[in-house]
């Protein structure tokens, strides 16, 4: 290539390091990152996680951890596009009709992520992981449905272990989602909201007990900071 290229301002986020991550139930995890990071341990690992849990943070992190051990670094991204049957359908056609979806993500289909991604799908398989599961299931929607019943809370959707927790409408000025994982975190948890509808998307392994403490400190931290929401403007008119 002749042409100059633009360069991109790519770079590590000096704050993005083991040090500075919490990592809750995930310390194992954690841990043999960090091992791996200095050429020990695993020499593959996958993580799986919704956005906002830190997965960014924790490569950065290795990759910090391997350049001070004077070892190079890098991580490699996957990127999937999954719809129904009837919307995929939507794309066929004649060449001519011009149907096709023309668009692909960056990191579809790495060979390398895509190997990593179907070994974890043989490990689920071969350790009975969804059934397994079901008995944690049945637990976290029971639990969730005296969440449901609570004054604070306007609905629960939910499907397996991916839950939203709907607080109904606020003044966006409350950040009342918000509010409720600051609450949350003086309990020993951290959970993530999207505005006013608290996301709970527990680790597969997590034990029925820690599972009933997740729901428990959501609980309490809905309680808490939808009261704290109330008294804030009663305290300022007295």
């Amino acid at each position: 290539m002749n042409n100059p290229q633009l360069p991109l301002g790519l770079a590590l986020r000096d704050s993005a390091r083991f040090d500075s991550f919490f990592p809750g139930q995930n310390r194992e995890a954690v841990a043999s990152l960090q091992a791996a990071a200095r050429g020990a341990g695993e020499s593959l690992i996958y993580i799986a996680a919704p956005a906002g849990l830190g997965k960014t943070h924790l490569l950065q992190a290795a990759c910090h951890a391997a350049g001070e051990c004077r070892r190079t670094a890098g991580y490699l991204p996957l990127a999937a596009t999954l719809a129904t049957e009837r919307i995929h359908e939507g794309f066929l056609g004649a060449p001519g009709e011009y149907r096709t979806f023309f668009h692909g993500h960056t990191y579809t289909g790495n060979p390398l992520a895509c190997a990593a991604a179907l070994a974890s799908h043989d490990a689920f398989e071969q350790e009975r992981t969804l059934e397994r599961l079901q008995p944690k299931i049945a637990l976290m929607h029971e639990r969730l449905t005296k969440i449901e019943a609570m004054p604070e809370v306007t609905e629960v959707r939910a499907c397996g272990f991916m839950t939203g927790i709907d607080l109904g409408e606020h003044d966006p000025a409350l950040r009342i989602g918000h509010q409720v994982t600051l609450e949350a975190r003086k309990r020993g948890a951290i959970i993530r909201p999207l505005v006013d509808v608290i996301v709970l998307m527990p680790p597969l392994s997590i034990s029925e007990t820690d599972l009933r403490r997740l729901l428990d400190i959501t609980a309490e931290s809905i309680q808490a900071a939808c009261a704290n929401a109330i008294a804030a403007p009663l305290a300022q008119a007295a």
